[in-house]
């Protein structure tokens, strides 16, 4: 089966809305049309993990057509960087993506999203591997997972309202707990949430993510009237099948109006790390 054809039953993609215009080995271009419950909150800008996955995904459509359809099921997003440029309001959005370099194992290409004023919104660098038969995944410091997936939250003021908020607009995912400038969010396994293999999306890894370092933001204690992501780094250490994850945003430092996130991943079943980062926001 081609890929595009793969593509097209991607859950995660079709909750979002993402459509390909046209894809090929040198050029592409996908669209987001607007759509009310992409938005980070009622009256709000388009979720920068929305944002996020349409990079990610644009990226993915150029890499899979550059390997041709043998090869594409063995493509691996290794690492995902994106930068924030402006805000989205109720508009339609576009991303096209370009291959830097291509060599045998390893694909770098960037990507960038527009809006209906061919404004640059966002922009991203990845890192695609074809990493043919799956091998064994070894936690080399297994202790700090255990430290991080052990840790006791309590309930900050605000998370009945972050959880309202997000599960009216993305079914599956919910805020577990908020305290300290820490934030738990759960990722269940549910068909909206996967993509075309039945993995989770790395789209929806993205999307818990970026919500996470928001939220634990709002509950560090530091006076705040928004928060806008600036910058946002994922490395996708392993695919997620057959579980769900646990997501968690740590805010660590504030200097100068920025605040500087540490992002983990896990598995919510098997306890593994299966991907972490780094984010910041402008408050």
């Amino acid at each position: 089966m081609k890929w595009s054809q793969r593509y097209a039953e991607d859950s995660w993609a079709n909750e979002l809305g993402i459509e390909i215009i046209h894809s090929s080995s040198d050029k592409n271009a996908l669209s987001l049309p607007f759509i009310s419950r992409n938005l980070q909150a009622d009256g709000g800008v388009i979720h920068g993990g929305i944002i996020g996955s349409l990079l990610h995904d644009c990226g993915l459509a150029l890499a899979a057509e550059a390997v041709g359809e043998a090869d594409s099921e063995a493509l691996r997003c290794l690492d995902f960087q994106a930068n924030y440029l402006k805000a989205a309001k109720d508009c339609d959005l576009s991303a096209s993506a370009q291959i830097i370099r291509q060599s045998r194992k390893f694909l770098f290409i960037q990507a960038e999203v527009l809006d209906p004023q061919q404004h640059i919104v966002a922009t991203s660098r990845m890192l695609f591997s074809l990493s043919g038969e799956a091998s064994e995944v070894k936690a080399i410091q297994p202790y700090l997972t255990a430290q991080k997936i052990g840790l006791s939250l309590g309930s900050h003021p605000m998370v009945d309202m972050m959880n309202t908020n997000m599960v009216e607009r993305r079914p599956g995912f919910s805020v577990n707990g908020a305290e300290g400038g820490i934030c738990r969010v759960l990722v269940e396994d549910v068909k909206e949430n996967q993509n075309y293999n039945g993995e989770i999306s790395n789209g929806a890894q993205i999307f818990a993510a970026d919500s996470a370092g928001v939220f634990s933001c709002f509950a560090s204690g530091e006076p705040m009237m928004r928060a806008a992501t600036v910058d946002l780094k994922l490395t996708f250490c392993a695919p997620v099948q057959g579980e769900g994850l646990v997501v968690l945003g740590e805010s660590l430092v504030l200097n100068d109006g920025l605040v500087h996130h540490q992002l983990s991943i896990f598995g919510k079943t098997s306890n593994d790390l299966k991907g972490f980062g780094t984010m910041t926001l402008a408050i």
